[in-house]
């Protein structure tokens, strides 16, 4: 897969936070082509390059009626504050389609898999 993207961390809604995934929203553009869903991917800081491992969501949030797609980076076992840092990544690949969920306790039990699986794709134990 290797599909690059760049951008600015922007404030968001803050829901990642209240389900114990706390997100960086970045400011990007990914291919029109794309399909929505979760991805592993590796992401780096432009100040210091420091390599990150993310689950990486690019999608509409239909659990909680989003209109607009948006990029959202999950760090693995990474707790920086990276407010306006500007960064880079690369999507390595694909773990699922974007989907709705019943309910935010039904996307949380689905985000521990989607890092689970992060973790098995990108070689990290």
């Amino acid at each position: 897969m290797n599909i690059k993207f760049s951008g600015k961390v922007i404030h968001g809604a803050g829901r990642g936070r209240t389900l114990g995934f706390p997100t960086a929203n970045l400011d990007t553009q990914l291919p029109a082509d794309l399909p929505l869903g979760i991805y592993a991917g590796w992401v780096w800081t432009t100040t210091d390059q420091q390599k990150l491992p993310a689950v990486i969501y690019w999608g509409q949030r239909p659990t909680f009626d989003g209109r607009s797609v948006v990029c959202e980076l999950f760090f693995i076992d990474t707790a920086n504050d990276l407010y306006n840092a500007e960064l880079t990544g690369e999507l390595t690949s694909f773990i699922r389609a974007d989907q709705r969920f019943e309910s935010a306790e039904d996307l949380t039990t689905q985000m521990h898999q989607d890092v689970a699986e992060t973790r098995r794709r990108l070689g990290l134990h």
